[in-house]
């Protein structure tokens, strides 16, 4: 046990940065990069005994390569562009970048660069970071993504190519532009992140500690409030954006045909951590021994037993706010359960089990945060943790609900179609209205109750019509159509003060900011192309359909009538807006752009030779394409 408990710790003192780079690289999000390490520091500890003695990277560069690609086929498939992405203060990896002037220059080369990344398809993406961002030789990577060395040494050819097409320069330059990519540090910092590998793993090897007050069985009946995971308290630079996806969207990103990730040409994503956490790379930090008897390690585990003191101390605080909460629901029990049970949804235990209230209030919880981050960022002010930890912890929340009703609505959406259901866009506004003291009256309740019996008839209705070989972006759109329809029957029905709590006039129907709005169910997969005239638009979504049909460049010239045709489909909502709202575009936008795309799509099935696999793939393609014009600043 010595033995494996000296490996493990030198383990981490000598990978653990390494490990971060390739988790940061694959994934691109500090918390889901500290998970993927800690995860392969778990896998270490299970597995002690196959750590080389002389020089453990190159085994464990792959055990973390896989949990780091594990954890993002987890992930809740929301997942492309969410806010899950670069923070746009983020200073680029070059020490030297003292001056203001030149500093601003390469952080908006980073961006160019981290963009023109975010367009590859996701094998080429893999490939080009693990070789050219993690380090790791072409056979290394093909062992970590699991396929052949020529497949790995193909997908960074094609990748660096794209790469040197996007960004204008040769291929034999992009390799030196990647350096200008960014890499955040841990959000718990560098220390706490060191040490709490190394306390997970020792945990997982059967080792107890009592170093920050605690044993293990108490850290499991405390949810984890020591440093065992980026998701416990001490992480309080949470992701602001989980499961539910309310804040996602994308900017010109290249959406497969899975819908799979993509990421923004303008950073315009929310953060999700303040600028200020991050600190220096990797290269420029100490690497702390990790010894249990030293000084350092001592003193970082007195601080975090200070932490997790405060961290009771604030957990008794909410305890005593649930338990008065609380009370006030068990005096109302019915307002706890479901206001509607129409059509066949209403028979879903997930429905009728549900905790509206509960549900209501981080609905309310989660909408306010959203503002309170846009109002800050456009305010070029940093948003204080304590709204990512409520946003965080609301979102969660929700996903109770979202996990049991999966797959269990019928939807054509691949992201939130159950959550923008009408059943459950009902009982979230009565919860709301009842816990503001405005309830639905019996009439309303009928009248809604009415409106959620049509939806449903001619809902069931427009799914018999739609003939085989639909298109689904066309299906989505007739979807997103009828539940737009009973959203906005909903409202008429009530009073003017229940409007008041229910809406915002200034965020109503806008994507991303109201969530009782059927934006909700294509915001994670609308590619937002952005550029500073129609004209950059349509090349980017030239190149963009180009790569997603396999086309080579005389094929490629096919496209152009098509997209003629979009253009002048779209031409309505090219307005230029801030780069900060280039993805809260409105219902009625929404509309046009699937209008537009299901031409598009149509088009492209009528007019272009595709192979059978490509034409049934453009088939499911799940994409709608929302064209935004960059307002010019200054």
């Amino acid at each position: 046990m010595d033995a494996h408990r000296h490996r493990l710790e030198s383990l981490v003192r000598t990978c653990g940065r390494r490990a971060w780079s390739v988790a940061w690289a694959l994934l691109r999000d500090g918390h889901e990069a500290h998970d993927a390490v800690q995860q392969a520091f778990l896998v270490a500890a299970r597995k002690a005994d196959r750590i080389p003695h002389d020089d453990p990277w190159p085994w464990f560069r792959v055990v973390v390569a896989h949990e780091a690609r594990n954890l993002r086929r987890k992930r809740r498939p929301l997942a492309s562009g969410s806010l899950l992405e670069t923070d746009p203060a983020m200073t680029p990896r070059e020490p030297s970048a003292t001056d203001p002037s030149l500093l601003s220059e390469r952080r908006d080369d980073a961006r160019h660069v981290q963009a023109s990344m975010d367009t590859l398809p996701a094998a080429e993406r893999d490939a080009v970071a693990l070789v050219h961002l993690a380090g790791m030789s072409h056979a290394t990577a093909a062992q970590a993504l699991g396929v052949p060395r020529q497949t790995v040494s193909a997908r960074v050819q094609r990748g660096m190519d794209g790469l040197g097409r996007e960004l204008g320069r040769p291929p034999t330059s992009v390799a030196g532009s990647l350096a200008l990519l960014p890499i955040a540090a841990p959000p718990t910092g560098w220390e706490s992140a060191l040490a709490g590998w190394t306390q997970s793993a020792l945990t997982a090897l059967g080792t107890t500690t009592t170093a920050v007050g605690t044993t293990t069985a108490a850290t499991t009946a405390l949810g984890g409030l020591t440093f065992m995971s980026s998701k416990t308290l001490l992480a309080v630079s949470l992701t602001a954006a989980v499961g539910l996806g309310f804040l996602g969207g994308h900017v010109a990103t290249n959406h497969h045909f899975d819908g799979g990730p993509g990421a923004s040409t303008a950073d315009v994503a929310l953060a999700p951590q303040d600028a200020e956490a991050f600190g220096p790379g990797p290269s420029s930090l100490p690497n702390p021994s990790l010894d249990p008897g030293s000084g350092r390690l001592g003193a970082e585990m007195e601080r975090l037993h200070r932490d997790n003191a405060e961290l009771r101390r604030k957990l008794a605080e909410v305890t005593t706010q649930n338990e008065g909460l609380q009370k006030r629901l068990a005096a109302h029990p019915a307002s706890q359960g479901p206001t509607f049970t129409f059509g066949k949804a209403g028979a879903l235990p997930a429905i009728r089990e549900a905790n509206w209230s509960e549900m209501a209030q981080s609905s309310m919880i989660v909408g306010s945060s959203v503002h309170k981050i846009l109002a800050r960022k456009e305010a070029g002010e940093a948003v204080p943790k304590e709204v990512y930890l409520a946003l965080q912890e609301n979102v969660e929340r929700m996903r109770k609900f979202e996990y049991r009703t999966i797959g269990k609505m019928p939807t054509a959406a691949k992201h939130n179609g159950e959550f923008t259901h009408p059943i459950t866009i009902a009982n979230l506004v009565a919860a709301t209205l009842a816990s503001a003291g405005q309830p639905l009256r019996d009439p309303q309740v009928a009248r809604i109750e009415a409106l959620g019996l049509r939806f449903e008839r001619e809902f069931a209705a427009q799914r018999d019509r739609h003939p085989a070989g639909t298109p689904r972006v066309a299906r989505m759109l007739a979807e997103y159509r009828l539940k737009g329809r009973f959203t906005a029957d909903l409202a008429e029905v009530l009073d003017a003060e229940q409007r008041a709590v229910v809406y915002d006039p200034a965020t109503r129907g806008i994507a991303g900011l109201d969530l009782h709005d059927p934006t909700l169910m294509i915001l994670h997969t609308s590619p937002v192309i952005a550029g500073a005239n129609v004209d950059e638009i349509a090349g980017k979504l030239f190149d963009l359909l180009a790569r997603k049909l396999d086309l080579d460049d005389a094929a490629a010239r096919a496209l152009e009538r098509p997209l003629d045709a979009w253009r002048a489909d779209v031409r309505s909502l090219l307005v230029a807006v801030p780069v900060s709202r280039l993805k809260h575009y409105t219902y009625d936008q929404g509309e046009i752009a699937g209008e537009a795309t299901v031409r598009l799509v149509t088009r492209l099935l009528g007019e272009l030779e595709l192979g059978t696999e490509v034409r049934q793939a453009l088939l499911g393609d799940v994409a709608i394409y929302v064209p935004r014009i960059v307002a010019k600043t200054g």
